[in-house]
Protein backbone atom coordinates (compact mmCIF):
# COMPACT_ATOMS: atom_id res chain seq x y z
CA UNK A 1 0.00 0.00 0.00
CA UNK A 2 2.79 2.45 0.83
CA UNK A 3 4.67 1.70 -2.38
CA UNK A 4 1.45 2.15 -4.38
CA UNK A 5 0.74 5.45 -2.63
CA UNK A 6 4.29 6.63 -3.35
CA UNK A 7 3.99 5.65 -7.02
CA UNK A 8 0.65 7.45 -7.35
CA UNK A 9 2.07 10.63 -5.80
CA UNK A 10 5.18 10.51 -8.00
CA UNK A 11 3.21 9.95 -11.19
CA UNK A 12 0.77 12.71 -10.25
CA UNK A 13 3.69 15.11 -9.70
CA UNK A 14 5.19 14.29 -13.10
CA UNK A 15 1.85 14.68 -14.89
CA UNK A 16 1.17 17.94 -13.06
CA UNK A 17 4.58 19.59 -13.50
CA UNK A 18 6.17 18.32 -16.71
CA UNK A 19 5.25 19.53 -20.21
CA UNK A 20 3.20 17.14 -22.30
CA UNK A 21 3.80 14.78 -23.98
CA UNK A 22 6.20 13.29 -21.44
CA UNK A 23 9.21 11.38 -22.78
CA UNK A 24 9.76 8.84 -20.01
CA UNK A 25 13.28 8.02 -21.13
CA UNK A 26 14.32 11.68 -21.03
CA UNK A 27 12.73 12.14 -17.60
CA UNK A 28 14.64 9.18 -16.17
CA UNK A 29 17.90 10.35 -17.74
CA UNK A 30 17.40 13.91 -16.56
CA UNK A 31 16.32 13.08 -13.00
CA UNK A 32 18.26 9.94 -12.11
CA UNK A 33 21.51 11.56 -10.95
CA UNK A 34 19.79 14.22 -8.87
CA UNK A 35 17.34 11.79 -7.28
CA UNK A 36 20.22 9.45 -6.42
CA UNK A 37 22.07 12.36 -4.81
CA UNK A 38 18.98 13.28 -2.82
CA UNK A 39 18.45 9.71 -1.67
CA UNK A 40 22.07 9.30 -0.58
CA UNK A 41 21.83 12.26 1.81
CA UNK A 42 18.25 12.52 2.98
CA UNK A 43 18.88 11.04 6.41
CA UNK A 44 21.06 14.11 7.14
CA UNK A 45 18.58 16.65 5.69
CA UNK A 46 15.32 15.84 7.47
CA UNK A 47 14.22 17.38 10.76
CA UNK A 48 14.64 15.45 14.04
CA UNK A 49 10.87 14.89 14.19
CA UNK A 50 10.81 13.33 10.71
CA UNK A 51 13.86 11.20 11.54
CA UNK A 52 12.14 9.93 14.69
CA UNK A 53 8.99 9.15 12.72
CA UNK A 54 11.05 7.11 10.26
CA UNK A 55 12.75 5.29 13.12
CA UNK A 56 9.38 4.46 14.69
CA UNK A 57 8.04 3.14 11.37
CA UNK A 58 11.10 0.96 10.87
CA UNK A 59 10.65 -0.46 14.38
CA UNK A 60 6.98 -1.15 13.70
CA UNK A 61 7.71 -2.91 10.41
CA UNK A 62 10.58 -5.01 11.76
CA UNK A 63 8.39 -6.06 14.68
CA UNK A 64 6.12 -7.58 12.01
CA UNK A 65 9.06 -9.58 10.59
CA UNK A 66 9.81 -7.22 7.70
CA UNK A 67 13.57 -7.40 6.94
CA UNK A 68 15.36 -4.34 8.30
CA UNK A 69 16.65 -3.08 4.93
CA UNK A 70 13.20 -3.36 3.34
CA UNK A 71 11.61 -1.69 6.37
CA UNK A 72 13.96 1.27 5.96
CA UNK A 73 13.20 1.58 2.26
CA UNK A 74 9.46 1.58 2.94
CA UNK A 75 9.67 4.04 5.84
CA UNK A 76 11.75 6.51 3.84
CA UNK A 77 9.27 6.63 0.95
CA UNK A 78 7.46 9.50 2.67
CA UNK A 79 10.67 11.55 2.36
CA UNK A 80 11.55 10.33 -1.12
CA UNK A 81 8.15 11.61 -2.30
CA UNK A 82 9.57 15.15 -1.96
CA UNK A 83 12.61 14.50 -4.15
CA UNK A 84 11.13 16.00 -7.33
CA UNK A 85 10.27 19.25 -5.56
CA UNK A 86 13.71 19.54 -3.99
CA UNK A 87 15.47 18.82 -7.29
CA UNK A 88 13.35 21.37 -9.13
CA UNK A 89 14.04 24.14 -6.58
CA UNK A 90 17.73 23.21 -6.60
CA UNK A 91 17.89 23.59 -10.37
CA UNK A 92 15.85 26.80 -10.44
CA UNK A 93 17.85 28.46 -7.66
CA UNK A 94 21.30 27.07 -8.39
CA UNK A 95 21.57 25.91 -4.76
CA UNK A 96 22.84 22.51 -3.65
CA UNK A 97 20.32 19.74 -3.13
CA UNK A 98 21.30 19.30 0.52
CA UNK A 99 20.76 23.01 1.26
CA UNK A 100 17.38 23.08 -0.48
CA UNK A 101 16.20 19.83 1.12
CA UNK A 102 17.14 20.94 4.64
CA UNK A 103 15.14 24.15 4.19
CA UNK A 104 12.27 22.35 2.45
CA UNK A 105 11.75 19.92 5.34
CA UNK A 106 12.22 22.66 7.93
CA UNK A 107 9.42 24.67 6.34
CA UNK A 108 7.21 21.62 5.97
CA UNK A 109 7.46 20.96 9.69
CA UNK A 110 7.15 24.62 10.71
CA UNK A 111 3.96 25.12 8.69
CA UNK A 112 2.56 21.64 9.46
CA UNK A 113 2.48 20.74 5.75
CA UNK A 114 3.84 17.26 6.48
CA UNK A 115 1.01 16.74 8.96
CA UNK A 116 -1.62 18.03 6.52
CA UNK A 117 -0.41 15.70 3.75
CA UNK A 118 -0.36 12.76 6.12
CA UNK A 119 -3.91 13.51 7.24
CA UNK A 120 -5.03 13.89 3.63
CA UNK A 121 -3.44 10.59 2.62
CA UNK A 122 -5.21 8.77 5.47
CA UNK A 123 -8.54 10.54 4.90
CA UNK A 124 -11.39 8.09 4.17
CA UNK A 125 -12.66 8.33 0.61
CA UNK A 126 -16.19 7.47 -0.49
CA UNK A 127 -15.43 6.95 -4.15
CA UNK A 128 -13.60 8.03 -7.28
CA UNK A 129 -14.19 11.77 -6.89
CA UNK A 130 -13.10 11.82 -3.27
CA UNK A 131 -9.92 10.01 -4.28
CA UNK A 132 -9.25 12.62 -6.97
CA UNK A 133 -9.90 15.40 -4.47
CA UNK A 134 -7.39 13.91 -2.03
CA UNK A 135 -4.80 13.50 -4.77
CA UNK A 136 -5.31 17.11 -5.89
CA UNK A 137 -5.04 18.28 -2.29
CA UNK A 138 -1.74 16.47 -1.75
CA UNK A 139 -0.33 17.91 -4.99
CA UNK A 140 -1.37 21.41 -3.89
CA UNK A 141 0.42 20.99 -0.56
CA UNK A 142 3.59 19.79 -2.32
CA UNK A 143 3.34 22.76 -4.69
CA UNK A 144 2.97 25.16 -1.76
CA UNK A 145 5.99 23.74 0.03
CA UNK A 146 8.09 24.02 -3.13
CA UNK A 147 6.93 27.60 -3.73
CA UNK A 148 7.63 28.65 -0.15
CA UNK A 149 11.08 27.05 -0.22
CA UNK A 150 11.91 29.13 -3.30
CA UNK A 151 10.55 32.24 -1.57
CA UNK A 152 12.72 31.72 1.51
CA UNK A 153 15.81 31.17 -0.63
CA UNK A 154 15.04 34.43 -2.43
CA UNK A 155 14.61 36.21 0.93
CA UNK A 156 17.98 35.04 2.16
CA UNK A 157 16.87 33.34 5.38
CA UNK A 158 13.85 31.94 7.20
CA UNK A 159 13.92 34.86 9.65
CA UNK A 160 13.88 37.44 6.85
CA UNK A 161 11.02 35.64 5.13
CA UNK A 162 9.01 35.37 8.35
CA UNK A 163 9.35 39.10 9.00
CA UNK A 164 8.12 39.87 5.48
CA UNK A 165 5.07 37.58 5.70
CA UNK A 166 4.52 37.58 9.46
CA UNK A 167 0.76 38.24 9.36
CA UNK A 168 0.01 35.63 6.68
CA UNK A 169 2.05 33.01 8.51
CA UNK A 170 0.37 33.78 11.85
CA UNK A 171 -3.11 33.50 10.30
CA UNK A 172 -2.28 30.20 8.68
CA UNK A 173 -0.77 28.73 11.85
CA UNK A 174 -3.84 29.83 13.83
CA UNK A 175 -6.02 28.06 11.26
CA UNK A 176 -3.95 24.86 11.55
CA UNK A 177 -4.23 25.02 15.34
CA UNK A 178 -8.01 25.19 14.97
CA UNK A 179 -7.90 22.15 12.67
CA UNK A 180 -5.91 20.17 15.22
CA UNK A 181 -8.38 21.13 17.93
CA UNK A 182 -11.42 20.11 15.88
CA UNK A 183 -13.10 16.78 16.52
CA UNK A 184 -12.85 15.40 12.99
CA UNK A 185 -10.51 16.44 10.19
CA UNK A 186 -12.77 16.09 7.16
CA UNK A 187 -11.90 16.39 3.49
CA UNK A 188 -13.59 19.83 3.14
CA UNK A 189 -11.48 21.14 6.04
CA UNK A 190 -8.32 19.84 4.36
CA UNK A 191 -9.31 21.47 1.08
CA UNK A 192 -9.73 24.81 2.89
CA UNK A 193 -6.29 24.28 4.47
CA UNK A 194 -4.72 23.89 1.03
CA UNK A 195 -6.40 27.14 -0.02
CA UNK A 196 -5.23 28.93 3.12
CA UNK A 197 -1.58 28.00 2.62
CA UNK A 198 -1.75 29.54 -0.85
CA UNK A 199 -2.35 32.89 0.88
CA UNK A 200 1.02 32.67 2.67
CA UNK A 201 3.69 34.72 0.98
CA UNK A 202 1.46 36.01 -1.82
Amino acid sequence: MRVTQFAEQSIAWLLHNLPQPINVGDVIKGMEKSITEFRSQYDTMVTPAIAQGIKDQVAQLTSQNVPHGLAQDIAWLVVLASAYDVVQVSRDSGRKIAEVATLYFQLGEMLELHWLRREAASSPVAGHWDRLAVQSLIISLFDAQRRLTSAVLASGSVDAWRKTDEKDIARFMAFVADLKASEALTLPKLVIASQKVEEVGR
